[in-house]
């Protein structure tokens, strides 16, 4: 049964783990105009969006390895095989889980409001900084 679970777990971590990134993976540049291949090189404006593009990509990731991580737990707790020690070890790992995706979350917010005030961007277009 052990290896079935870590099988379910092996799939749903290529799935739903590698295949979001590689969906969600957008150029870093995006919105930089003509930045990396311009003479004289990018401006201020240019690193916060580029900064903007990374912290947005790697909250995309975050957020399906957190749900993975709350489906091993839960899958811990239905296979506990009538161990308290599996059904204590799977609450602890959705706990975790749900806070770790609050976590990235608060950070993704703080981070992004951090950027838009650095970039004079007062209307807050939560998706893209105009600058």
């Amino acid at each position: 049964m052990k290896f079935f679970t870590f099988l379910i777990f092996f799939l749903y971590s290529l799935f739903f783990i590698l295949y979001p990134s590689a969906v969600f993976a957008q150029d870093i540049w995006e919105g930089t105009g003509e930045c990396n291949t311009k003479v004289g090189g990018c401006n201020f404006c240019d690193a916060v969006k580029v900064t903007n593009n990374i912290i947005n990509f790697l909250v995309k990731i975050a957020i399906p390895l957190g749900v993975g991580m709350m489906v091993y737990g839960a899958m811990r707790m239905i296979t506990n095989f009538g161990k308290e020690q599996n059904i204590t070890a799977g609450k602890s790992i959705m706990t975790n889980a749900v806070i770790g995706i609050t976590i990235a979350l608060a950070a993704w917010t703080i981070i992004n409001t951090i950027l838009h005030l650095i970039a004079g961007d007062a209307d807050f277009p939560w998706n893209k900084i105009e600058c």
